[in-house]
């Protein structure tokens, strides 16, 4: 059988849904970063590790390892580094208020899921009847509440946090979506 330009497109396009799905990403945005050469198909090191020093590979979102029984302000350091958002007074303080509409601050890292994230991944399982996720580690938790909030749903939150502004204002949408319309502030 011969190899068609079309085989190759159907081929390609089975790829780049695949790797969108397994870095937790958007098809769009996958897209994107091949067309500007920021995707590092071959990089095998954790998601969200930095990249090596002058990489200017955008593509690896998430977090590096996160220690078990590390602090809340670790963790919210290691997700807003793997969102790509600075670690701002503003972004720290909005994490922790959002982070407390989830789960007490007393046991803030409850089923390693500090952000109560409904995303599936190996070894997480389901919790309770909306399917929030407990998982294996704090790490896990971690590298799926990043997939989850850059998955193309939360983008007003995305956008305030890369300013650094926080969440006090502008991110009401996705915070809605994300609390299945239970708060909308933090």
């Amino acid at each position: 059988m011969p190899v068609t330009g079309i085989s190759v497109a159907y081929a390609t396009a089975g790829a780049l849904i695949a790797y969108s799905g397994i870095k937790g990403a958007t098809i769009a945005d996958t897209v994107k970063q091949v067309l500007a050469g920021n995707l590092n198909v071959t990089n095998t090191e954790p998601i969200g590790t930095p990249p090596a020093s002058g990489s200017t590979d955008q593509g690896n979102t998430g977090s590096s390892a996160i220690a078990p029984g590390a602090s809340q302000e670790t963790w919210i350091k290691q997700f807003l580094s793997g969102i790509g958002a600075p670690a701002t007074q503003a972004n720290i303080s909005s994490m922790t208020d959002w982070m407390a509409h989830e789960e007490p601050s007393s046991d803030w890292s409850h089923w390693n899921n500090p952000m109560n994230t409904t995303l599936r991944m190996p070894g997480s399982q389901s919790q309770n009847s909306v399917g929030v996720q407990s998982y294996p580690s704090l790490s896990e938790g971690l590298q799926a509440s990043i997939a989850t909030v850059t998955s193309g749903l939360y983008e007003d939150i995305l956008l305030q946090l890369r300013a650094g502004n926080g969440l006090k204002s502008g991110a009401g949408h996705g915070l809605l979506t994300w609390s299945g319309g239970g708060y909308s502030s933090v």
